[in-house]
């Protein structure tokens, strides 16, 4: 092949990846808005122009003043650092930061790939989904969420480098790697498995071994805010979210594969045929259980972090598991099998494009994007999640929405949520006062005292007091 042709065949998938990200993402850029949390990690960031606090402190407690239990360094200094430059006001420059990695991590997705001899269109297929998959919107429309994507760019990276170097120098490769990826999430212990896989030699797990005590160190920082409190999800409920994770390789997890049938949960079975018609391994049905094995365990950590009756909004914590175990499932056997896995990626990718494209254009203020997420999927627990969302961020409520949540906790009806239902009581009690509706205020302050999480029930209590005081009634307990 002549070097100029050479030199085209490298700049044709970039070129396209270039294109395809500016289909799917260019228009919601126009008029972009600060989304979620991005006004309070982002917008009124408690020290801006103070660098280095986001390595000394605790990143939730550095951009809001207020404790919290998170670290994550590396995406959180990358946006300081953009606001330093252009400030806090326009959302763009974060948004186009968000995009930039995001175009990034595709062009890892390819190389990998093609460093493990993927076929050219199946590694392009890869790098295509790894731009357009649904759980991708989140974090490249909302920059907050960045730490998500640097998780996959350190994987990616790692694995790269562990392909390329020699032998001796790998287990520092991926050492390196995996601390990169904890600096940016404490799941990114995870990443070291592609790495393991990738370079087929024992030694990585010497290097692996830090990243491990690193990763059960962060892990110690965010346990009670991740596990307990309000968000506490029982260990079973968990694994099954984690299993859900499986089909997220083709399928949104609110496509046809999500639903039951027969009984049994099609996303399993369709995730895992996925995993070994596409096994990254070439060593027979050895080698596929070794692929699905990548999937596996990488997806674990984040996995168990999904809290079932807000999926849709923490779908994204699938990305770093997604986006670095993607190079994987393009390289196959050559032959018949490549070929399927080249048409499954690329017909995923195109598929999956107008969705997103459509759906990233929703990502203008809180209303509308989780307007969005619950007109796919309306069930009492989206509806509980998006009130929950709107509440926590001072968003205006669509009319009705006290009423409905207050409907929901209170049916006796299992299909419609009942007391079951994680609702947040005193976040509840808390928005109804405002409202005006002292008699949901007084019953979710009263449920809240005795079925909330202890460290809530005296901000519930406060909240019934004051319902007590406006209608004149005597107080029953003090408030705190």
């Amino acid at each position: 092949m002549s070097p100029g042709r050479r030199a085209l065949t490298r700049l044709l998938p970039v070129a396209g990846l270039l294109a395809l990200a500016a289909v799917v993402y260019g228009p919601s850029l126009r008029d972009a808005g600060f989304v979620l949390d991005d006004r309070r990690l982002l917008a009124t960031h408690a020290h801006h122009g103070q660098l280095l606090g986001e390595w000394t402190h605790d990143s939730i407690e550095w951009a809001l003043g207020t404790p919290g239990l998170v670290w994550m360094p590396i995406p959180m200094s990358l946006l300081h650092l953009v606001a330093m430059v252009a400030g806090r006001e326009d959302a763009l420059p974060f948004r186009l930061l968000a995009l930039g990695v995001a175009v990034l991590n595709a062009l890892l997705v390819h190389a990998v790939a093609r460093r493990l001899e993927a076929p050219r269109l199946a590694a392009f297929g890869a790098a295509a989904l790894a731009l357009v998959h649904p759980v991708l919107l989140p974090v490249t429309c909302v920059p907050n969420a960045l730490n998500e994507a640097t998780v996959a760019t350190f994987g990616l990276l790692g694995t790269l480098g562990v392909l390329t170097v020699a032998a001796p120098w790998a287990p520092l490769v991926a050492g390196l790697a995996t601390l990169g990826a904890c600096l940016s999430k404490t799941t990114g212990a995870a990443v070291l498995v592609p790495m393991m896989l990738a370079a087929r030699r024992p030694a990585v797990g010497l290097g692996g071994a830090a990243g491990v005590l690193v990763f059960l160190g962060l892990v110690a920082l965010v346990a009670p805010s991740v596990f307990g409190g309000a968000g506490a999800v029982p260990p079973l409920e968990r694994v099954h979210a984690w299993l859900a994770f499986v089909g997220l390789l083709f399928a949104p997890p609110w496509s046809q594969f999500t639903h039951a049938v027969g009984g049994v949960e099609a996303l399993w079975g369709a995730g895992l045929l996925a995993l070994l018609a596409g096994a990254g391994w070439r060593l027979g049905w050895r080698g596929a259980a070794l692929g699905a094995g990548v999937w596996l365990a990488v997806s674990a950590p984040s996995g168990l972090l999904v809290v079932p009756q807000m999926g849709f909004l923490t779908f994204r914590y699938a990305v770093g598991a997604l986006l670095t175990s993607l190079p994987f499932f393009a390289t196959v056997a050559p032959g018949r099998p490549s070929v399927a896995a080249s048409a499954l990626l690329l017909l995923a990718a195109a598929l999956l494009t107008p969705q997103s494209a459509t759906r990233a254009l929703s990502y203008r203020d809180d209303a509308s994007v989780l307007a969005a997420d619950a007109a796919i999927e309306a069930t009492p627990a989206v509806e509980i999640g998006r009130f929950h969302e709107l509440a926590i961020h001072g968003a205006p409520l669509p009319a009705g929405t006290v009423e409905r949540i207050w409907t929901i906790y209170t049916a006796e009806d299992p299909a419609l949520g009942g007391p079951s239902s994680r609702v947040d009581l005193t976040l509840l009690a808390q928005v109804a006062l405002k409202e005006g509706r002292l008699d949901i205020a007084e019953g979710a302050a009263r449920a809240g005292m005795t079925r909330g999480p202890p460290h809530r029930r005296g901000e519930a209590a406060c909240v019934l007091a004051e319902v007590l005081r406006r209608q004149g009634r005597p107080a029953e307990a003090g408030c705190r």
